[in-house]
């Protein structure tokens, strides 16, 4: 839906943009460089039909994050993300359920 479109870019890209904005903004002023990373998936490289949403918003942040390494190079502040692989969280095990149909144990039995 539109309102899940927004919601997702809204975490998953809007708001790390205005955050590394404003952490860029206070490390130029004190001049002495400094780390961001920013938590990117797998997602963002192969996607998933029931994902799509997400691993778009995954992308434009991994693509935010290059290019503010690249445009921040110079001023000591390095930019990087880290594309993390499949967790088991309370979100994927709700998204198991509604878009694959697994049910309670689904994990354990995966094991």
């Amino acid at each position: 839906s539109p309102e899940d479109w927004a919601a997702l870019f809204a975490v998953n890209a809007r708001a790390p943009f205005f955050l590394m904005q404003a952490a860029i903004a206070d490390m130029r002023k004190r001049g002495q460089g400094g780390a961001i990373v920013n938590i990117l998936s797998i997602n963002a490289h192969c996607g998933s039909p029931e994902l799509a949403v997400y691993s778009a918003t995954k992308g434009a942040l991994a693509t935010l994050t290059k290019n503010a390494a690249n445009a921040h190079r110079f001023d000591r502040i390095r930019v990087n993300g880290i594309n993390v692989g499949w967790t088991d969280t309370p979100a994927e095990r709700v998204m198991q359920a509604q878009t694959l149909g697994h049910g309670p144990g689904w994990h354990s039995a995966a094991n």
